[in-house]
């Protein structure tokens, strides 16, 4: 549990037999593969097959807005590695998504895709790859199939007040660092073998066509520096252990789907995690900062830069086939030119699974929510929740 893991879920069990036969076929694919590399090469084949449906409800200024929803997910991650001297390894990364979805929150397909080279030393990642510090950083646990850190169940929360109250700033309780994940970057982080571990990436510019110019800027270019420590607690490390993290980032000018524009924004985040045999108790707290464009000060459209803070908290225990986790999530932005005063939002988010066979599990997840804009002309706090039951199937 303490690497964050990302499962889908599945709208059929298979059998005992089906799993065993398809693991042994993969099996002997692979082994085949890897014996016409002369024994220097492997590949690994990992992947989940996932449903889940849902019940969405919301309650913004006296209207009662009301779904169910269903998602049908394919995932397959593959890595192929070859040794090209005796401590160096290299490699390509693939992470693919295809969905079926009735709910409206991140459709890309194409998560990961990059080549890599690494040692004992250190590894880098260069190609379509998420933030190295975002992926590092430890923050409330879960165990369910939604996650937490840039989850879909924010989304799902928070998606019809950012409709309903436009003229609000509602910060997303996620605590990643990374604001644009998975995009064309270099990735360095040192080895795992040690307590302490060091993490760099850097995000190339997109060329955008900002609403004020007529011609294209590079924009939303990032770098982002890291650090983790994990250790083993007191004389027996099996009974405790602590892990913690810590990063920062910077964009230059950010533009992002005519919503977020701004000269230059920062993230600070930190996290920590503290783990007693089958329990885990951990939170992570994240910083924004935003300067806004000179030039938009007379147009309030398109100022939408802010500040504020997300934090987060929580426990997560795992006992035999069962597993559950309970976590508050909050977050507050801070005054601006358009957003005069503080807006909040609390968030409950509770998840259970039960194991059925190898890693295939049942999940149950329920998260609830108040949104309270300080605008005076806006009266009425939107609240609401969302229900999430599936079956995770991974092969």
């Amino acid at each position: 549990m303490w690497v964050r893991k990302f499962s889908i879920c599945l709208l059929s069990a298979l059998t005992m037999s089906s799993f065993v036969g398809l693991k042994q076929s993969n099996a002997q694919f692979l082994s085949s593969i890897n014996s016409l590399l002369g024994g220097k090469g492997q590949i690994n084949l990992d992947g989940s097959l996932a449903s889940s449906i849902g019940y969405w409800k919301q309650d913004i200024e006296q209207k009662d807005i009301r779904y169910g929803k269903y998602l049908v997910e394919f995932n397959l991650f593959g890595d192929a590695k070859y040794n090209i001297f005796d401590d160096f390894v290299t490699g390509v990364h693939v992470d693919v998504r295809t969905r079926k979805e009735y709910w409206e929150y991140n459709r890309n397909l194409l998560k990961e895709t990059f080549i890599y080279l690494q040692n004992k030393i250190a590894r880098i990642e260069l190609g379509y790859v998420k933030d190295i510090v975002g992926k590092m950083q430890f923050s409330a646990p879960d165990v369910g199939y939604l996650g937490i850190n840039n989850s879909a169940i924010y989304f799902f929360i928070n998606v019809p007040s950012y409709k309903e109250y436009p003229q609000q700033i509602f910060i997303n309780g996620s605590t990643d660092i990374g604001f644009l994940r998975g995009k064309e970057r270099i990735n360095f982080i040192t080895s795992g073998n040690y307590k302490l571990q060091f993490a760099a990436s850097y995000g190339f510019a997109d060329k955008k066509q900002l609403p004020f110019d007529n011609k294209q800027t590079s924009v939303n270019d990032q770098y982002s520096i890291g650090l983790s420590f994990a250790s083993g607690l007191g004389s027996n490390s099996n009974n405790a252990k602590i892990a913690l993290s810590a990063g920062f980032s910077q964009y230059g000018e950010t533009y992002v789907d005519n919503f977020s524009i701004a000269k230059r924004r920062q993230e600070i985040s930190a996290g920590i995690n503290l783990g007693v045999k089958g329990f885990i108790i951990g939170g992570s707290v994240l910083k924004i900062n935003e300067t806004p464009f000179d030039n938009l000060i007379g147009n309030p459209a398109f100022d939408y830069s802010y500040a504020g803070w997300a934090y987060n908290g929580g426990v997560a225990f795992e006992i035999g086939k069962w597993a559950s986790s309970l976590s508050y999530h909050g977050s507050i932005a801070e005054g601006s030119l358009t957003n005069p005063k503080d807006d909040m939002t609390h968030m409950l988010l509770f998840s259970l699974k039960r194991y059925v066979f190898f890693k295939s599990y049942f999940y149950f997840s329920a998260g609830g929510v108040i949104m309270n804009p300080e605008n005076p002309d806006v009266q009425q706090k939107n609240k609401g929740f969302v229900i999430l039951t599936g079956f995770v199937y991974s092969f």
